[in-house]
């Protein structure tokens, strides 16, 4: 697909070619002199308007010199503590590509709703509408208030955690959601945001259960965090469109891959996604 089509459609942009280019177009008519601002209010046969003149001149920026930027979206923590060595191996690798993390709070940290071009996901995601590879795990941690008399053991087992009340992210929220179903909590309390979530355990009136990237993201004063027995780690997914990859998917997958395996963490299956992803991103 070339560069223009491929910007405007990512943008959700009307294509900007001409009649003629598009299949049952009728033909390009000859030219003919006319005022600019009737030609604008007054766009010919078949012709789509122009975009906004910010747009435009983003999207000839990107034409003239390639795919410039790649977002990665996010519902909460990145990708832990490799996020600061993610970026700056990026920038060092790929100088002529700006990497953008982009926090949203959703399922898919953003993918869905065109925020990102790839996502970094910890919970449940439509297999059908997106493409993805497990690039790693983490361990479980347990979040509580730092007088709560658990801040002072050393780990917490999951049938302790039995009757506490446990606060969430969201109802859907991230591969927690079998661990917790589990032990039969007393209450479950639902938050949408990862502050609100730190702010409500600081409290001391629930606990919060959590991959441990929150641990390295999102250290607060008041809170401890302690691992968790007794529960499955969490795998961290990559994931991005499969109808209109970005054409870089490949390698910000081999590097965060890259990434987890100097760290311990599983990356088999996403080493051999990857070249798949350049294929399709032709």
């Amino acid at each position: 697909m070339p560069l223009w089509s491929w910007a405007c459609r990512r943008r959700g942009l009307p294509h900007p070619g001409r009649p003629g280019d598009r299949p049952g177009g009728p033909a390009a008519a000859p030219h003919q002199p006319e005022h600019r601002a009737d030609a604008v209010r007054h766009p010919g046969p078949g012709t789509c308007p122009p975009p906004p003149c910010g747009e435009a001149d983003a999207l000839a920026r990107e034409v003239a010199t390639g795919h410039t930027r790649l977002r990665i979206g996010h519902a909460w923590s990145a990708t832990g503590h490799h996020t600061a060595a993610f970026q700056r191996r990026w920038a060092a690798a790929h100088p002529e590509i700006e990497l953008q993390l982009i926090r949203t709070n959703t399922s898919t940290g953003g993918l869905a709703e065109g925020v990102c071009d790839l996502a970094v996901v910890r919970g449940p995601f439509d297999s059908q509408r997106f493409a993805s590879t497990v690039v790693g795990l983490e361990r479980r941690v347990v979040a509580v208030a730092v007088d709560d008399p658990w801040a002072r053991r050393r780990s917490i087992s999951l049938d302790d955690t039995r009757g506490r009340t446990v606060r969430r992210r969201s109802p859907h929220g991230h591969h927690d959601a079998r661990t917790v179903a589990r032990r039969r909590p007393s209450v479950h309390e639902y938050t949408k945001d990862i502050d609100d979530w730190l702010a409500a355990i600081t409290t001391g009136r629930c606990i919060g259960i959590t991959p441990q990237s929150t641990a390295t993201q999102y250290r607060r004063e008041g809170i401890a965090f302690r691992p968790l027995r007794g529960a499955g780690p969490v795998p961290v997914n990559v994931v991005w469109s499969r109808r209109d990859p970005h054409p870089a998917t490949a390698e910000a997958v081999a590097l965060i891959c890259e990434l987890y395996a100097e760290g311990g963490g599983r990356q088999r299956t996403a080493a051999r996604a990857a070249p798949n992803v350049r294929q399709r991103s032709r």
